[in-house]
């Protein structure tokens, strides 16, 4: 699943089964129709990236708005698995994480921040149901002044800090074990001509960077089956690190966006086309087709059935 920067600002309506035709859809039915097997979250926005809503679609032609947050405050990033959706939802003007559930969003519960509802940003979700997000400084509640990352085991378990740093920090995925990776200031321009980092947090809180052919990096993409860990760059390339540490970069100017549910292929995006990397064909990308001019897609979560809502 995509963890990325593009953290945009959402009031959520009901959610919906209606789907929607021609241009009013974030994927066009003749690229629609290339997708792979599966269902595919995507978070899409419409008129701009703040007015961000999910969609659930199938190549089989089906594509269906899940939420309906009003203009400028919109869904800021999602993760979907087998557990269900999370959602960094603004439709107060911050960010709060909300459960997408048929009749809409299911605040969390708090956190230590002691606010109504917990301030997360960029969470993804396994499919065990255990929660990751980061949490940056904050002068609200009790006031801190550090970029942290946060677990919680369901979405009704409150969470716990399990990495804390001055430095900033965005973007998560779960990879193989329970480990999480996270960028590591990926807004920042390099230190002592240090190349932009990934931090790895295990289960036991242990972490270890990993370095990047990067400068600043715009998203990381993993899951627990993955082929490798996915790390997008602020310049649209993607590296693929591997375990061992062998690293290969996809043909310029694709970025990762999901991997499949049996980690051998990525979905990977640029501009607005869609494309498709194989492990079978490491080498090459396969364009699927473009995306609607309308809207841009933030990220997107690929599964093999429907999460619950």
């Amino acid at each position: 699943m995509l963890a990325s920067v593009l953290l945009a600002a959402g009031l959520l309506g009901c959610s919906g089964s209606v789907g929607h035709s021609g241009m009013e859809q974030p994927v066009p039915l003749g690229t629609l129709h290339r997708l792979p097997a599966g269902v595919f979250y995507v978070l899409a926005g419409r008129p701009n990236i703040y007015s961000a809503n999910v969609w659930a679609i199938t190549s089989s032609g089906r594509e269906v708005q899940l939420t309906h947050n009003r203009v400028g405050f919109g869904i800021s990033w999602m993760s979907a698995s087998s557990a269900g959706i999370i959602m960094a939802d603004a439709s107060n003007g911050v960010d709060e994480l909300a459960r997408l559930t048929s009749r809409g969003a299911q605040w969390m519960p708090v956190g230590r921040t002691g606010q109504p509802q917990i301030h997360g940003q960029a969470p993804a979700i396994d499919d065990s149901g255990e929660i990751t997000y980061s949490v940056p400084p904050s002068n609200s509640g009790p006031a801190h002044n550090d970029n942290s990352v946060w677990v919680a085991s369901s979405f009704s378990s409150p969470g716990r800090i399990i990495y804390k740093q001055a430095g900033d920090l965005a973007g998560e995925g779960f990879g193989p074990g329970g480990q999480i990776a996270i960028m590591d200031r990926p807004y920042d321009p390099p230190l002592n001509d240090k190349r932009a980092q990934v931090l790895i947090i295990a289960p036991d809180g242990r972490v270890r960077t990993v370095d990047t052919d990067f400068w600043q990096l715009a998203g990381v993409a993993w899951r627990p089956n993955a082929t490798a860990l996915a790390v997008s760059s602020v310049s649209r390339n993607t590296e693929l690190i591997f375990n061992g540490g062998r690293d290969q970069l996809l043909p310029k100017g694709w970025q990762a966006m999901t991997w499949s549910p049996d980690g051998n292929k990525l979905l990977v995006q640029k501009g607005r086309q869609l494309g498709l990397w194989s492990a079978a064909e490491p080498r090459r990308v396969m364009t699927l087709g473009a995306t609607s001019r309308q809207y841009t897609v933030l990220n997107v979560a690929w599964l093999s059935r429907r999460a619950p809502l």
